[in-house]
């Protein structure tokens, strides 16, 4: 399991619901079929922002104090609608495009057939990033009984991050 920091498009076949964060039907600054994840104890401010990687919308997320945890943007930990469906057993690549002040890596979530959410796993650190970058995981084959995958880029760190333009596909 390696994380990639490329310059390709994200791919067309995703999984991802509002991949690139541009809907957001009810204004309340939280891209549709997304969740503002986290834990710990740490000081954090989400920002909806112009100047995306497509489109009109990305999101910011600024930590500006942390004793513990992490906070992260997250495809909704629902039972379908929102989550990306998957198979147990398959492993899945994921990516965003991001610009960070410090380190982030991906965690990941999994939804087991009795409806439970799980954390998974996280991927190495990638990189701070000035300009956009291309953050890429490919998972583990999924544990049984997996039915939809979550996941986002963190920042458990005192820092910035700005993520746009997510896919999740099936690995070869």
């Amino acid at each position: 399991t390696a994380v990639a920091v490329t310059v390709n498009n994200p791919t067309s076949q995703s999984l991802v619901a509002n991949p690139s964060l541009e809907a957001d039907a009810n204004n309340d600054g939280i891209p549709d079929c997304w969740q503002l994840g986290g834990f710990g104890t740490n000081t954090f401010i989400w920002t909806r922002v112009a100047g995306a990687h497509s489109g009109s919308f990305a999101e910011s997320l600024q930590v500006t104090a942390r004793t513990s945890g992490d906070r992260k943007l997250l495809p909704t930990l629902d039972a379908g609608a929102c989550a990306p469906a998957v198979t147990a057993g398959a492993r899945y690549t994921l990516s965003a495009w991001y610009k960070s002040t410090v380190q982030t890596a991906f965690v990941v979530y999994y939804r087991n057939s009795a409806g439970t959410w799980t954390y998974w796993t996280t991927s190495p650190n990638v990189a701070s990033a000035a300009n956009w970058a291309q953050a890429s995981f490919t998972t583990p084959a999924l544990p049984a009984g997996a039915t939809h995958l979550s996941f986002g880029l963190a920042l458990s760190a005192v820092g910035t991050l700005v993520t746009d333009d997510y896919a999740l596909v099936r690995a070869p």
